[in-house]
């Protein structure tokens, strides 16, 4: 008893160094029920052997050249090691098979030959440095079933889901060998939207000619033999999958079920990914690299090189460009571009037409998703829909560069796990705290920023858990007003004329009715737009107000000011705007208009000047 005892007390020292609570606990608590039964009941008995027989089951399941061993035991026993033996019908004593750790309770034995009788035993050392054994007069046995055909067994299958993805792409190579399936089958392997996992699993010029192969793998998937012949694998493969005969028919069953779920999904969603790429500019920005000595490159992906054929397609910024006719002449799908090191701001042109505009002011290399969103730089996809969906997000933002006044809003799940925060050029500006309530709720903040800090201002937003963090997106602030939100909550950016912070996105009647962002104005878009000459700029006053109209460039230096807190009556208003003497580029016109001491209005548009 008190040698039991001792090593009770040496076990809780090691146990209580542990850091895991619940993991603590739960040793503890089968520490002291493997205490009372060794240490108590166990006195009251003499001891006569070493080892103690216990209820430890041995269970062996045929296979075709495999022999899989099963075992169970009490939870009151602490295992630290296992030890299998085994020998053959005739044969008097035990051989060791295999010393295993105590996380293991499966063995699978290729080792045996068909006709010839396997027994075996387990001895368990627990850790107390006690022994159990399994039953030694009856032990388990089994017999290995010859195998029918070696070329059908595929050493490389480690699953179940790995099996049926074998089978279908069998039936299908069959069907017609000289279709490639791999792109396709590949969408399994990843937890991404159906929509996303199209364009950020499979190459852009491959995504039109799936049309084929996709109804021939539905076909395969939804025909109720594919069950029939999965089912004929059992005795090759069940026990290299360490699966016991009813364990397998569950797992099989549940496999093809959830797999014919997500199949539905990517098999309805591709006419929609078909009309979306239809949809996409013929060039686009998908990346900004840049490496350890500060060279600066951007990715750019070719979604319809038929379109691009007599085009002039150039970068541009300020009064720089690169003509990218050389890059492809070189007939990719993606090429990379090296930029200026002072370039900040770089847009996309083709044929005059404004195409897009991305920050490369970064000292990181970032990914710009089709949403719009700006994101780390993730080298394994190409092409990156939008964001990573996180437990919160960043629903929506306003800026007053004037006033330097910023407003954030972020919406998410009440019961979220790891902590998020918001930073300014790296300076943390909100630790989020957990929310109450249930269901999506919504928290705002408003704060004024440092003059001292310089635009462009960086604003991230991280997410941090297990000792690390990780950015989820990054957006840029600059001399220009912006406001911006998700519509609907966490769907993609879009510029909003009316603030909905702290409260949902939707366009819901009453929202438009507050007082926060008056809607006082229509600013049209410019026209002509491009222009090489002169361009109109018009709008629409709906109620009297204190008015100021602007023109900045693409770093929010003011060229023209039409007005400057001018009151003007409700009415329709046109401006022309001459770009003789500039630099090409792009230039922002922007209106300032305040009603007696309400907040102001504040909208601008995009506009390009060509020479």
């Amino acid at each position: 008893m008190e040698e039991c005892l001792a090593s009770f007390q040496k076990y809780l020292e090691i146990v209580y160094r542990l850091n895991d609570y619940s993991m603590r606990r739960n040793l503890i608590i089968n520490t002291l029920k493997a205490v009372f039964v060794f240490c108590f009941v166990g006195a009251e008995q003499p001891q006569q052997n070493d080892a103690q027989s216990f209820p430890v089951e041995i269970s062996v399941y045929d296979g075709q050249g495999s022999l899989l061993i099963d075992w169970t035991f009490p939870e009151t026993i602490l295992p630290n090691q296992f030890k299998l033996f085994v020998k053959e019908s005739g044969q008097v004593d035990f051989e060791l098979l295999a010393v295993l750790p105590p996380d293991q309770t499966k063995y699978l034995d290729l080792n045996c030959d068909p006709n010839i009788r396997y027994f075996y035993k387990l001895e368990i050392e627990d850790m107390f440095g006690e022994l159990v054994l399994s039953d030694i007069l009856t032990p388990a046995f089994g017999t290995c079933l010859p195998v029918e055909d070696s070329l059908a067994f595929k050493s490389t299958i480690n699953s179940m889901d790995e099996l049926v993805l074998f089978e279908i792409k069998l039936k299908a190579t069959l069907q017609n060998p000289d279709l490639n399936f791999d792109s396709i089958l590949g969408l399994f392997s990843t937890d991404k939207n159906a929509e996303h996992a199209w364009f950020e699993t499979i190459r852009v010029e491959q995504l039109k000619q799936l049309e084929l192969p996709l109804q021939l793998l539905d076909d395969i998937i939804q025909n109720e033999s594919l069950m029939t012949d999965l089912s004929s694998y059992e005795l090759l493969m069940r026990n290299h999958l360490f699966l016991g005969p009813d364990s397998w028919e569950d797992e099989l069953v549940k496999t093809v079920t959830d797999l014919k779920v997500q199949w539905n999904k990517l098999y309805d969603v591709y006419p929609f990914v078909l009309k979306r790429l239809d949809s996409i500019a013929p060039i686009r920005l998908v990346g900004y690299h840049i490496d350890d000595e500060y060279e600066k490159n951007l990715e750019c992906v070719i979604f319809h090189p038929e379109q691009l054929s007599s085009s002039e397609i150039f970068l541009l910024s300020g009064e720089e460009y690169i003509d990218l006719g050389d890059h492809l002449m070189e007939n990719k799908s993606n090429i990379m571009v090296p930029i200026p090191k002072h370039w900040n701001t770089v847009d996309l042109m083709m044929d005059n037409i404004f195409i897009q505009s991305v920050p490369t002011l970064f000292e990181i290399s970032v990914r710009f998703t089709l949403e719009g969103d700006i994101i780390p730089l993730d080298t394994t996809n190409l092409i990156k829909v939008g964001r990573i969906p996180t437990e919160l997000w960043l629903n929506e933002l306003t800026w007053d560069p004037y006033q330097r006044h910023l407003r954030l809003e972020i919406t998410g799940e009440t019961d979220f796990e790891e902590q998020y925060s918001i930073n300014i050029n790296e300076e943390p500006i909100w630790d989020i705290e957990p929310m109450s309530g249930f269901g999506i709720q919504f928290r705002d903040s408003s704060l004024t920023v440092s003059d001292e800090i310089e635009f462009p201002i960086l604003v991230t937003f991280l997410s941090h858990g297990n000792e690390t963090s990780s950015t989820i997106e990054y957006l840029l602030l600059d001399s220009l007003p912006m406001a911006i939100n998700r519509i609907p909550d966490g769907g993609t950016w879009q510029y909003s004329e009316s603030t909905t912070l702290g409260m949902t996105n939707e366009p819901v009647e009453e929202y438009f009715k507050t007082d926060l962002l008056p809607e006082l104005f229509v600013l049209y878009q410019n026209y002509p737009n491009p222009f090489n000459g002169q361009t109109r700029i018009s709008f629409d006053l709906l109620d009297d107000a204190t008015v100021t109209l602007y023109i900045t460039d693409a770093t929010g230096r003011i060229h023209d000011k039409f007005m400057e807190r001018e009151f003007m009556t409700s009415g329709s208003y046109h401006y022309n705007w001459q770009g003789e003497g500039r630099s090409t580029g792009i230039y922002f016109f922007t209106i300032h208009a305040q009603v007696d001491n309400r907040p102001p209005a504040i909208f601008s548009r995009k506009m390009i000047y060509l020479k």
